[in-house]
C-alpha cells in the first residue's frame, strides 16, 4: 500500500540584508532594519551612483545611524 510522510514544513531564509533609501537629505539617517545583528557591512551610495562616506553607529541589532558632514540623499544597502 502507498504511504507519504509528513516532513517538516520548510522555514523561510533568514534576512540577511536591509536597503535603506533615503529620499529627504539629511546629515542623520536613521534606520530601522531589524536584521537581528549589527551588520559589518554598509554600502552607501548617492541618487547618481557615486559611493560616499559616512560615520556608521549600530545603536542595536536592529537600528543604525549613518552621520555626514552634509544634507545627503542616497542608499544604503546594509549586510
Amino acid at each position: 500500500m502507498p504511504y507519504t510522510t509528513a516532513g517538516t514544513p520548510p522555514t523561510a531564509a533568514p534576512v540577511l540584508a536591509y536597503r535603506h533609501v533615503q529620499y529627504a537629505a539629511s546629515t542623520l539617517w536613521f534606520i530601522v532594519h531589524s536584521l537581528g545583528f549589527r551588520p559589518s557591512g554598509v554600502l552607501i551610495t548617492d541618487f547618481d551612483g557615486n559611493q560616499v562616506e559616512g560615520v556608521v553607529t549600530h545603536l542595536d541589532a536592529a537600528t543604525t545611524t549613518i552621520t555626514f558632514a552634509v544634507p545627503l540623499r542616497g542608499i544604503a544597502d546594509l549586510s
